[in-house]
């Protein structure tokens, strides 16, 4: 049986200190402030600010989306389009983060603040 050295719980130690640093970026929330939303289509791009609570409706390629935004997060509450993926997507809050409707040829992507993969990557 190998015994552990006093160096090894030090190195374990800042191994355990390393994970939580990593992990704290990921638990708070950019604030929404900093945040907007991009949406793209054949027409160009819009920009909405993820601050300012609003629903507003995206016509495209004969399909209609409703684009609700609240506390900071965006979700596609209505869509005509025949699957409703946009809608399954759910909500989302942070940089990097998209939602696509293939059939209305939309694309949301968040914007500002601190990429996802940053977070990711510590």
């Amino acid at each position: 049986m190998k015994l552990l050295k006093p160096l090894d719980f030090a190195a374990a130690a800042i191994v355990a200190a390393m994970a939580v640093a990593a992990a704290l970026p990921g638990l708070t929330h950019t604030d929404p402030a900093t945040l907007a939303a991009a949406v793209t289509t054949d027409s160009g791009v819009i920009t909405l600010p993820l601050d300012l609570d609003n629903s507003y409706e995206i016509n495209s390629h004969g399909h209609t989306l409703v684009i609700h935004i609240d506390g900071g997060t965006l979700s596609v509450t209505e869509a005509d389009c025949p699957d409703r993926l946009c809608m399954k997507a759910g909500k989302i809050s942070r940089a990097g983060q998209t939602i696509i409707c293939v059939p209305a040829r939309v694309l949301i992507e968040i914007k500002g603040g601190e990429p996802i993969a940053d977070i990711i990557a510590g």
